[in-house]
């Protein structure tokens, strides 16, 4: 019983530390646009960005770091997943994660400083890896196999790559 009960708060964890990373980074690019339009309003509205990187970073994200982490080991040690091949990859994942993670609150101070040289484009490239790690991680942790993870990046990759082409078309059909 209690293996299912941390197993469901490793989940919870992980989905709103992925769901404020994700968002954090979003107003990470709005941050940086309104940085790039130079208005007398762009101000005001950068520091009502700013007071939600703070909420969200201290009350969602970091929470949920934690909760993923404490939760996460405390499985390692139930199951002895270490013990499996495809386990080592997935915490290589992780690991990618964590420095993301901490990147994103580099980033956070950076802004607040007015000293984040980095343009909103860049961020919007970045807050793929966050995604990237995702599938990565989903499809280890399910499949809990090399195969099933190269089946699962193809997946969405192709699943990228419709998404692509029905957007292309349903911006051509607005012309």
């Amino acid at each position: 019983m209690i293996y299912t009960i941390v197993k469901s708060i490793h989940i919870i964890g992980v989905i709103c530390w992925f769901a404020g990373l994700f968002y954090l980074v979003r107003l990470y690019i709005y941050d940086k646009i309104e940085d790039e339009k130079s208005r007398p309003e762009s101000k005001v509205i950068q520091t009502q960005f700013r007071i939600m990187q703070k909420r969200l970073w201290y009350g969602i994200t970091v929470p949920s770091a934690w909760v993923t982490f404490l939760s996460g080991g405390y499985l390692i040690s139930i199951v002895h997943a270490h013990k499996q091949p495809w386990f080592h990859l997935k915490i290589l994942f992780v690991l990618g994660l964590f420095l993301y993670h901490f990147y994103c609150g580099y980033y956070r101070k950076k802004l607040l400083q007015n000293q984040c040289l980095r343009s909103s484009k860049y961020f919007r490239f970045y807050n793929e890896i966050a995604t990237i790690l995702m599938v990565l991680i989903v499809f280890l942790a399910v499949t809990k196999s090399f195969m099933g993870l190269a089946y699962g990046f193809l997946a969405f990759f192709m699943l990228g790559v419709f998404i692509l082409i029905f957007l292309k078309k349903r911006l051509q059909g607005r012309k």
